[in-house]
């Protein structure tokens, strides 16, 4: 707990104050972290449109504005970043040197926990009960060209390989398209990514009808200004082989949510497109592709920039957040036996429950929306 007085003020989204707001705007300014396309106001507005349920606190050290969190309150008392499992990026919006008190925070809402991932290691509030893990990007603020040079020379085998498939596709019919304004392949981008999530026996991410429609306000957020989402496809043949839908802002990309068709997989038309993107984008003056966390082979081989991304757990006080966090504690104590993968399976389950919760916990109605 940091000494002091510190004042808690829970609002609904839409009650943010315009000078609430140019505060956000303020405090992003001065942390180049908050970057991220998941840290604009545009973001959330998208979330909130999209679900109806998005809060945000407001956190005040003597009077001033401090930090402003915006999250929705889960079942059994769990805080979720805006947007839920869809957050890549998530924490405190607030200025380098903040006083900010989470415990304190968690127990004003009346919550157990808040569970974050992909918070930004100098989030004043969250940097001492973060793990660190790896953040993947590709580094384009010298260009696409000084990237190629600079990672190839570090993955010379990944790179020919590319170049190697890319040659099996001369002579054909190869189209790529950096922003498809085409509805139905958005449709389509969904109907693989579904496939995929059913084949690999995953959560099926787009079963629940919000995340649907926030997909939908992000395409159709592609012409206007500050946040948009990019559709990008890749064409075989006159058929789709791959496709991806990212979020962008200012210089900043977000690798989001990419597909591809089994058919075209001997080509690998998924790392033929991200480069395709990366290169196009470079051009318009985006200096960074995040990847986001997960450790994949894909990643390893073609992201030149590593970024440290925090990860853990904020308890309340309450009882029940008391047996929440030993339940936790005795699953992690469960690992330590020599049971291999078994030991680990406790966790996974819960783990995958709680992602279940999230994605279908959301009103069914959101206000504007129709059933």
């Amino acid at each position: 707990m940091i000494p002091g007085t510190h004042q808690y003020e829970t609002l609904s989204w839409p009650s943010l104050t315009a000078s609430d707001r140019a505060a956000w705007e303020g405090f992003r300014r001065t942390r180049p972290s908050l970057a991220s396309p998941y840290f604009t106001l545009d973001w959330c507005d998208a979330v909130h449109a999209a679900r109806g349920d998005l809060k945000v606190a407001r956190l005040s050290h003597g009077g001033e504005l401090q930090a402003l969190l915006p999250f929705h309150e889960g079942r059994f008392g769990a805080l979720r970043p805006a947007g839920g499992p869809l957050s890549d990026a998530h924490g405190f919006v607030c200025g380098p040197n903040a006083r900010v008190d989470p415990d304190g925070l968690v127990d004003a809402v009346g919550a157990r926990m808040f569970h974050f991932s992909g918070a930004p290691t100098d989030d004043p509030g969250l940097a001492f009960a973060s793990a660190p893990t790896n953040g993947f990007s590709l580094d384009l603020s010298q260009g696409y060209d000084a990237y190629v040079a600079r990672q190839s020379a570090a993955e010379p085998k990944a790179f020919r390989n590319l170049r190697s498939r890319q040659r099996r596709l001369e002579g054909q019919t190869v189209e790529f398209n950096a922003d498809d304004r085409d509805p139905a392949a958005l449709a389509n981008l969904l109907e693989l990514k579904r496939a995929q999530h059913h084949r690999t026996r995953q959560i099926d991410v787009f079963a629940a009808d919000w995340t649907r429609r926030l997909v939908a306000d992000l395409f159709a957020r592609n012409a206007r200004a500050g946040l948009r989402g990019r559709l990008s496809t890749l064409r075989i043949g006159g058929c789709v082989a791959a496709s991806h839908f990212g979020l962008q802002a200012g210089g900043v990309m977000h690798y989001w949510f990419t597909a591809f068709d089994p058919e075209f997989s001997d080509v690998s038309p998924g790392i033929i497109l991200l480069q395709s993107i990366a290169e196009k984008v470079a051009r318009e003056g985006v200096t960074r592709i995040d990847l986001g966390g997960g450790v994949y082979r894909f990643k390893q081989e073609f992201a030149d920039l590593r970024t440290p991304l925090g990860s853990g757990v904020i308890w309340g006080r309450s009882l029940l957040a008391g047996a929440a966090r030993g339940a936790g504690l005795l699953t992690r104590g469960f690992e330590t036996l020599p049971m291999g993968r078994l030991a680990t399976a406790p966790r996974r389950a819960i783990s995958r429950l709680d992602r279940l919760i999230a994605f279908h916990e959301a009103p069914r109605n959101p206000p504007g929306h129709s059933a």
